[in-house]
């Protein structure tokens, strides 16, 4: 399994990267959807669009952690069924 060496310091900056790579992602999407201008003047729809993102994103990462937890479980049952 992958384990995560980072330290919390790190942790936090990354955070703070994604933080900001959303709210121009969300800013760019919203503007180019609605027009320049919009995602200023509806501060509640980028924070809607930074949540949506934050949740799909962790969703996947925990999808792809336990699909890999699950390939090692079954690659251990595998082993242990042909050893008999």
């Amino acid at each position: 399994m992958t384990e995560i060496v980072a330290t919390f310091d790190t942790l936090m900056d990354q955070a703070k990267g994604a933080a900001s790579s959303y709210m121009y992602e969300a800013r760019s999407a919203i503007d180019k959807a609605f027009g320049e201008g919009y995602a200023a003047a509806n501060p509640a729809l980028v924070a809607a669009f930074m949540q949506t993102a934050v949740a799909d994103f962790g969703a996947a990462a925990t999808a792809k952690v336990i699909g890999s937890a699950l390939e090692e479980i079954a690659e251990s049952l595998r082993a242990i069924a042909s050893s008999r």
